[in-house]
């Protein structure tokens, strides 16, 4: 460790900045564990089953909001066209109620 603090001290570190452009860094030392597992450089089971995130039950709703938004502008959709299609028909049987009417006149 006194060969890594010189060589620090030398570019101005001292005990109480962290490492870092603007000393932002970590203050302490990494402690090294044994590690007998499969699991990755760093990985803590204590933290993968935490109830601080739980990433699944977050992907799960934001996946469910999407499909949900979607629904709601398919059904939007689906009432615009239902509108147009009622109006188009109305269109149609005055059209056709009018022709009835003037077809009585005509020889």
């Amino acid at each position: 460790m006194e060969f890594a603090e010189r060589m620090l001290r030398k570019y101005g570190w001292d005990a109480d900045k962290g490492l870092g452009k603007d000393n932002q860094g970590m203050k302490t030392a990494l402690k090294p564990v044994l590690k007998f597992d499969t699991r990755g450089v760093g990985c803590n089971q204590k933290d993968e089953y935490s109830s601080e995130f739980k990433w699944w039950e977050y992907s799960y709703n934001r996946a469910a909001k999407k499909v949900s938004q979607s629904l709601e502008q398919s059904e939007g959709e689906e009432k615009k066209e239902k509108k147009r299609k009622h109006k188009e028909d109305n269109e149609e049987e005055k059209e056709s109620s009018k022709k009835s009417i003037y077809s009585r006149f005509e020889k």
